[in-house]
């Protein structure tokens, strides 16, 4: 079998070999899902299942698997970028040789739908009125102070952060 002399070329670096910019920075190794099961009891299954629906309903779905975040593989991804202009891809160098990450990889990953928004569906839901239930101002969104407040009425007032 004859070796190929000639040599590869692949997109540059996004960061020097050794250098990025998350090397200093503190980041949670791993993230539990676990926690979403007392949100379920405390919502309700209808409530629940309106989420899951949801555009936000990806993470009940990661919690349903068992997810577990590793910091470690995506801080490796993101150090070792290769410099592609495709949004929707990430390419890393994993001992010298390339690799892709994109929609596709992440929906095979996740079994989770990658598929483009429709951009003519209109999505158009009053909040309004569970705003005030909650006791929170509708013009303006939830402020922090007023998730606490409904965390204790609904008797979670453990999640409070101690200072």
């Amino acid at each position: 079998m004859t070796t190929s002399s000639t040599h590869k070329k692949y997109p540059e670096r996004l960061y020097e070999e050794g250098k990025c910019p998350l090397q200093y920075r503190s980041m949670n190794h791993n993230c539990h899902l676990a926690g979403l099961q007392m949100v379920e009891e405390s919502v309700g299954l209808d409530a629940w299942e309106s989420i899951k629906a949801s555009s936000v309903g990806v993470i009940i779905r990661l919690k349903e698997m068992d997810y577990t975040w590793s910091a470690q593989v995506v801080h490796h991804l993101l150090a070792n970028q290769l410099v592609v202009d495709n949004l929707h891809e990430l390419w890393s160098a994993i001992e010298g040789q390339p690799i892709r990450f994109s929609l596709y990889e992440f929906g095979e990953i996740t079994g989770l739908n990658y598929d483009p928004f429709d951009i003519n569906d209109k999505v158009e839901v009053d909040h309004k009125a569970f705003w005030e239930e909650m006791g929170v101002s509708p013009s303006h969104g939830p402020m922090l102070s007023e998730f606490l407040n409904c965390f204790l009425a609904l008797g979670i007032g453990h999640l409070r952060r101690e200072e």
